[in-house]
């Protein structure tokens, strides 16, 4: 130990005195002694054998140190053992004591003085305490210390501090007025330095419900509110079962549960969906709307839309019509709706309601033109240029083979020379050839009067029974004979038509300019060249060796300037007019001759029983009304529909 309050040999000669009671643990001074030993003794130990002996020394190999401090080991040359003895005093040693000062060796001994451990300070309590390891100062007498705080807590008055020469608390410097601080209170706020003080005011605890009592409570830690005059004091306090009508929610201030603003779904996009408001959680659902709930699919090619299973589908699809005659239907886009497409041009069309015939042409129905000649609408006929371009019209519907003779050709409004120029024999009659000018246009039968067609008009009851021949026969498509003027008249007048005016019949079969035949000036008729079915004694005779007629239309090469066929032989054809011996103050209009005339009528075109002669354009003939014969037929015209 290296502290002292005196001198080490005052305490040595203090010991020695016995003015100052030393220290005596025998365990601390043996312990001293040892650790002196080495320090005090001077002779080295004698481990040289005797000279005259010759002999080892026992303390050969030195001896252990002492067992106690201030005593030291050494070795008797005599004796040749190793004896302890006193080391020499004031010799440094130590008594293994931290509460001693001053260890020294003295008479063999380690004493050593108590340590005061005064720390200059008069508050403190000084003590040694070999259990704590050294001095102890008591300071709790002081007023700060080591260990004791000056600070007051008060942080408007400063901070304290120790004087740790005097162990005294020294006054801190006090902060501004009105510096906030904390005064360690719940039931304060807005703390602030005060004269030196941290003062706060009355905490506010009003929690803005009129029925609910409200105080401060230091040991609760806050405000505390009594609410329990309330009727509600928040929203879980209403229950609400529906929250579709509104979540209800607590109205404070008038000390109740009030509704809510009921729910509103959004409508969905899809037609066929349908939002819905779920009670038990006041949010919004999507569900199918029934089935068969009428809705819009967005397309205009269906008429019927209607919800399936979520979906709008659409039902009956919408009738598409072209736009008109010329276009056909193309499908339907659901947006555009109805599409069509043009019909190739020269595709058949229709100009009006009442079907007149036309041909497309750029996806538009322009009338039917045949030799510069618009073709006029006939209802239930389909309309074509014929091989001498003229309009030509069959049925559109064929239900019976009559059906198929009912074949009409146009002659337009116009003027043609009537009569023979003045050729041919016996042609006082067909003069003098005169102007006739027609100022609106007729149809003409492409072919004489069928035995199927009379047959049909017989059948219907329109017409009488007449002999000659029949279908029966093998004739359907020949012309009926043994027809007189009325029998004529009645198959006509079934067929919607009515006997030809001479001059509507020589100008379907001559046109204009006036030819001598009606397929033209030449050739002569014969059988042979396939003009006309006619006596020709080169071919045997009567209907060219056959005795008999043909079949309409059968001699292609005889087909007049308008296109009708047999207006030369085959049968002889009933007109309307009355017989005269000559065109002196005939009509000019086209109508037939009616007054100044004889009772008999005017057969037409020869027979298959006549000549060449007879074949001509102009020839005529006068045969009683009610005559018939195997070569007398009929061949009808018509008056174009009102438009």
């Amino acid at each position: 130990m290296t502290r002292t309050l005196l001198s080490a040999w005052a305490i040595l000669w203090t010991l020695s005195a016995g003015c100052f009671p030393a220290v005596d643990q025998t365990e601390a001074v043996d312990s001293a002694a040892a650790d002196t030993a080495t320090a005090g003794d001077t002779s080295a130990p004698d481990d040289t054998a005797s000279a005259d002996t010759g002999q080892s020394h026992p303390c050969v190999g030195g001896c252990a140190p002492a067992a106690t401090p201030c005593k030291v080991s050494q070795c008797d040359a005599a004796t040749g053992t190793c004896v302890e003895r006193d080391a020499a005093d004031g010799v440094e040693c130590s008594d293994g004591l931290v509460c001693t000062v001053g260890d020294r060796c003295v008479g063999g001994r380690c004493l050593s003085a108590q340590d005061g451990c005064d720390d200059g300070v008069a508050c403190t309590a000084d003590s040694c305490s070999e259990g704590l390891g050294g001095c102890v100062h008591d300071g709790s007498a002081c007023e700060c210390g080591p260990g004791v705080s000056c600070d007051d807590d008060n942080p408007c008055n400063g901070v304290e501090t120790c004087d740790l020469a005097t162990y005294t608390c020294a006054v801190g410097a006090a902060p501004p007025e009105n510096v906030p601080c904390d005064d360690g209170l719940a039931c304060t706020e807005d703390d602030r330095c005060r004269s030196q003080e941290c003062k706060g005011v009355a905490l506010n605890c009003a929690d803005g419900l009129p029925c609910s009592v409200d105080s401060c409570d230091e040991a609760f830690g806050g405000c505390v509110s009594d609410a329990s005059a309330c009727a509600c004091t928040g929203d879980a306090d209403c229950p609400d079962t529906n929250l579709c009508d509104g979540k209800a929610f607590c109205d404070t201030g008038a000390d109740a549960c009030a509704p809510g603003t009921p729910v509103t779904c959004e409508a969905p996009t899809n037609l066929c969906k349908r939002a819905s408001c779920v009670p038990a959680t006041g949010g919004c659902a999507v569900f199918d709307k029934d089935n068969g709930t009428p809705c819009d699919d967005g397309s205009v090619c269906t008429t019927t839309d209607t919800c399936q299973a979520g979906v709008c589908t659409g039902f009956s699809p919408v009738t598409c019509s072209p736009s008109n005659s010329c276009h056909e239907v193309a499908g339907c886009d659901p947006t555009l709706g109805c599409l069509d497409s043009p019909k190739p041009d020269g595709t058949p069309c229709q100009t009006a309601a009442n079907g007149g015939d036309g041909r497309c042409d750029a996806g538009a129905c322009h009338p039917l033109v045949c030799g510069a000649v618009a073709c006029p609408p006939l209802p239930n006929y389909s309309a074509k240029c014929n091989d001498k371009d003229y309009c030509e019209y069959a049925r559109k519907t064929i239900t019976a083979g009559w059906q198929l003779d009912d074949v009409w050709i146009f002659v337009p409004p116009g003027s043609f020379p009537m009569g023979s120029p003045g050729y041919g024999s016996g042609d006082s009659s067909e003069q003098p050839q005169h102007t006739v000018t027609f100022a609106a246009g007729y149809l003409i039968a492409k072919y004489e009067v069928t035995v199927r067609t009379y047959e049909a008009c017989l059948n219907a009851s329109a017409c009488a029974a007449v002999g000659g021949n029949a279908s029966n026969d093998g004739n359907a498509r020949r012309p009926k004979d043994n027809l007189s003027w009325q029998d004529a008249g009645a198959v006509c007048a079934w067929l919607m038509a009515r006997r030809p005016t001479e001059a509507e019949w020589e100008r379907a079969a001559a046109a204009s300019p006036h030819t001598e035949y009606p397929w033209g000036d030449s050739p002569d008729p014969t059988c042979a060249n396939d003009t006309a079915v006619m006596w020709d004694f080169s071919a045997g005779g009567t209907g060219c060796d056959t005795g008999t007629t043909a079949d309409v239309g059968s001699k292609l090469a005889g087909m007049s300037a308008t296109g009708a066929l047999d207006m030369a032989g085959n049968i002889a054809e009933w007109v309307e007019d009355c017989w005269r011996s000559s065109y002196d103050a005939a009509p000019t209009d086209g109508s037939a001759t009616t007054t100044m005339c004889s009772s008999s009528r005017v057969l037409r075109g020869g027979s298959f029983k006549f000549g060449q002669n007879e074949m001509r354009s102009a020839y005529r003939t006068p045969v009683p009304p009610a005559d018939f014969g195997s070569e007398i037929g009929a061949r009808c015209a018509r008056n174009l529909p009102e438009p």
